[in-house]
């Protein structure tokens, strides 16, 4: 084999597409934020490379790229991310194999004369062509090789897919009737084994507010309430107690200073922990003193690192002296980043994740701080949905204007623009019905760091119609 022949044939297995990160990244993060995924595939392998790091990962979801396990590094803005092997469609991994290390053609037998210096060799056989040896050699390493990189990408896949399907006691858990993210809306349905929280864990991290695995959170399962009374998929809640922390709190805190986390604020006597009541949820009643806050993380170890977020509310809030109490994701929720979750939390958390939407958003006034990238993430464009709608007898309807409960400020280059930032989002939101929003937030383009974190609470948009319909009905609330 030529030299030309083995570039080629390198050539081959090498980078089949390039592009680049339009955000940093942190160890521990799944999800790569690209210019572009053009030539990218499910089931590839790339290598990323910038700051002075380099390492490779398996792709597991296409939209972002989205990796089976977190990195080992943090990556900056611009970092090269190269796909390097691509999935072999149509082809297993027996016959790759099978193809790639097919014996050579024999070597031909020279007829020459030996010379003095080989004759001890030729006198107990023929003499090979040393040149002849070494071309079949290259043929057999390099089948050898691509038949790993196949079996290598393969058993990837299929070491993914397996944890996927068994937990740690080997029972499989099937979950019917789960709706597939990918398709728009939730018409179309298929079985998918729930996943185990700790291989979850593994396999992606925990990057940011809401990336735990939520298997024990999902919709339309019997449950009890705080009275013991069982749960159906067609009841809300009577109640729920969230953490808060006072705006007296916000105002006093030092913006050259990140906020601590939640377990830090709350041991430090800063949270207040409130019962919610659905039916003040509905009424409107939470809203006059009680607020959350929608935004994007910047970074998955922190909301709010360079404190933008919170010098605007320090700067907006003293405008609605009503609001005397802020609910933050980063401040009222325990979270995984610096020193982990207990079990407590764990379940705590869950509640939460299971629960933000019917009682936060749907029952607080909402203030989004809004820039420029905020409607393509998963969280903020379904926290502005939710808090563009008011609830009624017949369901989730737009809130008029008495009721509209959105407060837009823009932060970073969207500063200083607040009736354009709040007008797109009325835009995009406010007429939206739920399975108009379902069918939005359903597509790849709509990011998020954890795929479950989605498919939990585009269930939760896609029953809340029905349970609010159900709860009026019931309670006979106007």
């Amino acid at each position: 084999m030529t030299a030309s022949a083995i570039a080629d044939t390198a050539t081959t297995t090498a980078a089949l597409a390039s592009t680049s990160l339009t955000s940093s990244v942190a160890a521990g993060d799944t999800e790569l934020p690209v210019e572009s995924t053009v030539g990218f595939d499910v089931g590839g392998s790339i290598e990323i490379e910038g700051g002075g790091n380099r390492e490779s990962g398996l792709i597991v979801s296409i939209g972002s790229i989205t990796l089976a396990s977190g990195l080992a590094n943090g990556y900056p803005l611009g970092s090269t991310v190269t796909y390097v092997t691509p999935p072999l469609p149509g082809t297993s991994t027996s016959s790759a194999m099978a193809t790639s290390t097919s014996a050579p053609p024999p070597p031909t037998v020279t007829s020459a004369t030996p010379s003095s210096s080989t004759a001890a060799r030729t006198s107990a056989g023929p003499m090979i062509d040393q040149d002849q040896i070494s071309d079949a050699s290259t043929v057999v390493v390099v089948g050898i090789v691509g038949s790993c990189l196949a079996c290598g990408t393969m058993c990837a896949v299929l070491c993914c897919l397996s944890r996927r399907f068994f937990s740690r006691g080997g029972d499989l858990e099937v979950e019917v009737g789960h709706p597939d993210p990918s398709k728009d809306g939730l018409s179309e349905v298929q079985v998918e084994p729930k996943i185990v929280e700790e291989d979850l864990e593994a396999e992606l991290g925990h990057p940011g507010p809401f990336s735990d695995d939520d298997s024990e959170a999902e919709i339309g399962h019997p449950g009890l309430d705080e009275t013991g009374d069982q749960v159906t998929q067609n009841d809300l809640r009577k109640s729920m107690d969230f953490w808060f922390i006072p705006v007296s709190e916000i105002m006093r805190m030092p913006v050259d200073a990140p906020i601590p986390r939640h377990q830090t604020c709350r041991d430090m006597g800063l949270l207040v922990k409130r019962r919610i009541d659905i039916d003040d949820v509905l009424s409107g009643n939470l809203c006059v003193d009680t607020a959350a806050v929608s935004h994007r993380w910047p970074v998955s170890e922190h909301f709010d690192p360079q404190c933008t977020k919170l010098s605007k509310l320090q700067e907006v809030l003293p405008r609605t002296p009503s609001i005397k109490w802020l609910w933050i994701d980063w401040i009222c929720a325990p979270q995984w980043h610096d020193g982990g979750r207990t079990d407590e939390e764990e379940v705590e958390f869950k509640m939460i994740l299971k629960h933000i939407l019917p009682f936060i958003f749907l029952g607080c006034k909402v203030i989004v701080l809004y820039e420029r990238i905020y409607n393509q993430r998963f969280w903020p464009n379904v926290e502005c949905w939710i808090a563009t709608k008011m609830a009624t007898p017949h369901g989730l309807v737009p809130a008029s204007d008495d009721r509209l409960r959105v407060l837009v400020h823009g932060i970073h280059s969207a500063g200083g623009h607040d009736k354009a930032n709040l007008a797109q989002v009325l835009e995009y939101w406010h007429r939206a019905t739920a399975q108009e929003a379902i069918t939005i937030l359903s597509h790849d383009d709509i990011l998020v760091t954890n795929a479950k974190d989605k498919e939990v609470n585009l269930k939760v948009v896609a029953s809340l119609n029905e349970q609010i319909r159900c709860h009026h009905s019931s309670l006979h609330v106007v």
